[in-house]
């Protein structure tokens, strides 16, 4: 065996120099994302496959709508009652609405064919999420209490938040899990990215931001409960009781849209704008479909998040 020797002050191999450089990164992200077992995303098949995944609307945005996110509410002059139904008619909601309605966890439950376990850990990943926004709005209270609308709306909040966990406790006797199976459950990370940046917008956020979120996100969220109600109702042998805390959140709150402009009125008048609200509005959209595609990869037994979970 030979071996070549190589002047490396030589202007060829000066020239070489950055593009063996690049060369070797580029082995060196191959290896690493080996390590951490991505390499099946580098495939053809599975590059193909995790191109049409949907985890979140956030992350597969058409080319037309890449800049929606920079410009498109800078040159917005929006009154309080016109915030709500331009917050709906944005492509981020279009697109969190299309996917929540066509998510394959409702799908099966529309068929009968859900597994109970997907039941039991949305029970399970919801009790700390309760406990989390009840915490939530009563700092979201004691933030912005001093708005007699903001008042109202967070108080409000607070004891909804109440009634829901005590009705979540009910469900999930039903469904054989007890109070401690909920205490001691360990909850998926990213099934709380929700609740965890509804905590952010409580404590640091403004009131027109929460209001918004949870207009634009509650319908979404209730027909997701609504469908998993009725398939439970007439698939499965449940009766209304039993689904209670589904209920709670399926049924619309009269009004509510009324509420939610009076406080988006304070905000934007304490010096909230439209474009602060836009992002929060759109991270809550993001981080409910999360929430369903954890649920559903874990009933699954997936492991891990890169499989696709919508076509």
């Amino acid at each position: 065996m030979s071996y070549l020797t190589i002047d490396a002050n030589s202007p060829r191999e000066v020239l070489r120099r950055p593009i063996i450089c690049r060369r070797w990164i580029g082995k060196s992200l191959a290896l690493v994302c080996c390590a951490l077992g991505l390499c099946a995303s580098y495939s053809t098949s599975s590059a193909a496959a995790v191109a049409k995944r949907r985890l979140s609307p956030v992350l597969d945005l058409p080319s037309s709508d890449r800049s929606e996110h920079r410009d498109n509410c800078t040159n917005v002059d929006l009154l309080p009652d016109q915030v709500l139904p331009w917050l709906r008619a944005q492509a981020f909601n279009q697109r969190t609405e299309k996917s929540l309605k066509n998510h394959p966890l409702i799908i099966a439950a529309d068929n009968g064919t859900m597994p109970l376990e997907a039941v039991q850990l949305i029970l399970l990943e919801e009790y700390t999420i309760e406990k989390s926004d009840l915490r939530s709005m009563a700092a979201a209270l004691a933030h912005h209490g001093d708005a007699p609308a903001s008042r109202d709306f967070f108080q409000q909040s607070v004891d909804s938040e109440v009634v829901a966990l005590q009705k979540l406790v009910a469900m999930a006797q039903v469904f054989g899990l007890s109070k401690e199976a909920l205490s001691v459950y360990e909850p998926m990370p990213v099934a709380h990215a929700y609740s965890a940046y509804l905590a952010q917008l409580s404590n640091y956020g403004g009131a027109a931001a929460i209001a918004a979120g949870f207009a634009v996100n509650f319908p979404a969220y209730g027909q997701m409960c609504g469908r998993i109600r009725d398939a439970l109702v007439t698939k499965y042998g449940c009766s209304q009781e039993d689904v209670s805390f589904l209920s709670w959140f399926a049924d619309p709150i009269p009004g509510y849209d009324d509420l939610a402009e009076k406080v988006i009125s304070e905000g934007m008048f304490r010096g909230e704008q439209v474009c602060e609200i836009k992002e929060a509005v759109r991270l809550l959209q993001g981080y409910e479909i999360l929430f369903w595609d954890a649920v559903w990869a874990k009933s699954q037994h997936m492991d891990t998040m890169l499989e696709p979970l919508q076509v």
